[in-house]
């Protein structure tokens, strides 16, 4: 089970992400800095932030681990 781990950008415990038996996710912005809340109940980070526009273009949406969990999730799911 992944949870996103909180988009507080300072060190702090998020729950559901710091339960036992969960991967709390983080997001990191495209120059590799952490973004989200860190601390010990995070255990990936991942690229977030990009989403599809009304005009079929990308758009940075903000690097949120609401975008990064799916990618962390997909990514598990595929190894």
């Amino acid at each position: 089970l992944m949870c996103a781990g909180g988009n507080d950008v300072k060190y702090g415990t998020i729950y559901p992400a710091a339960y036992n038996n969960v991967a709390g996710v983080g997001a990191i912005d495209l120059e590799n800095k952490l973004t989200t809340t860190w601390g010990e109940h995070i255990d990936f980070s991942s690229v977030a932030g990009y989403s599809t526009s009304n005009d079929n273009k990308y758009e940075v949406a903000g690097a949120y681990t609401s975008y990064a969990t799916p990618v962390a999730s997909g990514l598990m799911a595929l190894v």
